[in-house]
């Protein structure tokens, strides 16, 4: 049978009696000792995967390694026998999950005969407990592991240093001549770039050379995105003929795009602008007056949900879940209260919170979640999927309607008073920091953060310019893509 257990202070001893022991997971090599009535019957280093396949009597197995979760087979039959060692998979589960730090990657399952991983950057293989003491899977290589139990993969942590700030300031000529003031992307080596009109169908414009020349990729946009998790852009348009109509294209260098989806979206829901654009948990969305059009960037799947309370047509906010069926919504006010559903907009229920208009923001994967808060406009952050808020107090009033950045984990850059404001979480404590100098056209329509380089933009400003400062990070702070396939017998 499989028994979970823990070791604490370097060891875990557990009365079980058998004959054949397996190591399903753990975190890292383990040291295991396998005693019969005080005797000890076998003294063997072991890890993730391996077994102990010919009988050896025991009542009694002490496990010695790093502190961490533990999941192991221990009975009278082995767990490689019968079909776990020889019945070959005739079906599989896939699914892609994005890791930073320990990310648990498939739970038990004893139907299954492995799981093959590709992962998109190094990662560490182990149990429930890895923090880098297990397998190492280099980036693009395809391994599979011969586990029924818990696997989780681990992705080396980074740090944000906000106290070491690069305070570049205003760059003129950074930007297209035309009235491009929307949504933009700026590449590490700042060659590409990608910027919107703000207003409701206009174009989206691009550069290949740093500026120097721009292109119309497309005119008749609605909104523009770009996913910092897979690193695609996302293009809705529409039609002036027909505001049902819709086509979504995609880039995955920002240079060469292609059609993604296209066909008719619901009555009411053709007229989605720019400002309500985002990318969360694979779902492109643009929300307008009780309507929100999403896209799946990955399949192209695309539909319209009604997002309304009480005669209340929502105007901003999020799903955060790939199934589309937990989100915040607030309505078209200064003053909007933020509701809640888990259930695709059925049925909602107030968090408690009213939020400044145009202030409800996500993280790419929908954990984290940041507002201006219109009871006393504060920022309010959550760091787990909303469940909780912390509302951050420096003594000074925010504007709700100010550009929101999403830059790592609990961390967000906005703009007040002519200056970059970064709001973070310390351990259950709001803080706020003021990154450079204050500096002249600082009031951008728009904000995007650069996980990579680690700069910040605004989009356009006076003299076609930005403002760009630029935060010190240390290691990499973007997830590590996994591919896993699950080998089902």
């Amino acid at each position: 049978m499989i028994v979970n257990t823990e070791i604490k202070s370097g060891f875990a001893t557990i009365s079980r009696q058998g004959k054949y022991f397996s190591l399903i997971s753990a975190s890292g090599v383990l040291r295991v000792v396998l005693k019969l009535q005080g005797s000890v019957k076998l003294d063997t280093k072991m890890w993730v995967g391996m077994n102990i396949d010919a009988p050896i009597n025991f009542d009694e197995i002490v496990l010695y390694g790093n502190d961490s979760p533990v999941e192991f087979w221990a009975g009278n039959v082995s767990m490689t026998s019968g079909r776990y060692a020889s019945q070959a998979a005739n079906a599989i589960n896939t699914k892609t999950v994005m890791v930073n730090e320990s990310t648990i990657l498939t739970a038990n399952d004893l139907t299954r005969t492995g799981v093959r991983v590709r992962p998109s950057k190094d990662i560490f293989l182990g149990g429930a407990g890895v923090n880098g003491g297990g397998w190492r899977v280099k980036a693009g290589e395809t391994v599979e592991v011969p586990l029924a139990g818990l696997l989780s993969a681990f992705k080396s942590p980074a740090h944000i240093d906000y106290s070491d700030i690069n305070d570049i300031g205003q760059v003129d000529n950074f930007w297209p001549s035309e009235s491009a003031k929307g949504s933009c992307f700026v590449s590490e080596d700042e060659r590409i770039r990608i910027i919107k009109k703000d207003d409701h169908m206009t174009e989206l414009y691009s550069s290949s050379d740093s500026g120097l020349t721009w292109i119309v990729i497309r005119d008749n946009v609605r909104g523009y995105a770009y996913d910092t998790l897979t690193g695609r852009h996302i293009a809705y348009c529409g039609s002036s003929q027909n505001l049902n109509s819709y086509e979504v294209i995609y880039s995955d260098d920002g240079i060469n795009w292609s059609t993604l989806s296209k066909g008719v979206v619901l009555a009411g829901s053709g007229s989605f602008t720019s400002n309500r654009c985002q990318i969360v948990a694979g779902q492109f969305q643009a929300v307008y007056s009780g309507w929100v059009f999403c896209c799946d960037i990955e399949t192209g799947n695309a539909k319209s949900l009604i997002v309304e309370s009480g005669g209340n047509s929502f105007n901003y906010g999020r799903f955060i879940d790939s199934e589309l069926k937990v989100g915040f919504f607030s309505g078209w006010s200064s003053d909007g209260e933020i509701f809640k559903t888990i259930d695709g907009g059925n049925t909602w229920e107030s968090i408690g919170h009213s939020s400044a208009f145009s202030s409800i923001h996500s993280s790419a994967d929908g954990k984290n979640l940041f507002f201006i808060s219109s009871d006393n406009s504060k920022p309010c952050l959550s760091n787990d999927y909303g469940n909780s808020w912390l509302k951050v107090d420096d003594g000074v009033a925010w504007s709700g309607v100010a550009p929101v950045a999403h830059v790592y984990k609990d961390i967000w850059v906005t703009q007040r008073g002519g200056e970059y404001k970064l709001v973070n979480n310390e351990n259950g404590t709001g803080v706020v920091v003021t990154l450079g100098s204050k500096g002249v056209n600082m009031h951008a329509s728009h904000l995007f953060f650069n996980s990579i380089s680690g700069f910040l933009y605004g989009s356009k400003t006076a003299s076609n310019g930005t403002n760009i400062k630029g935060i010190n990070i240390k290691g990499d702070i973007s997830p590590a893509r996994v591919e896993v396939m699950e080998l089902l017998s």
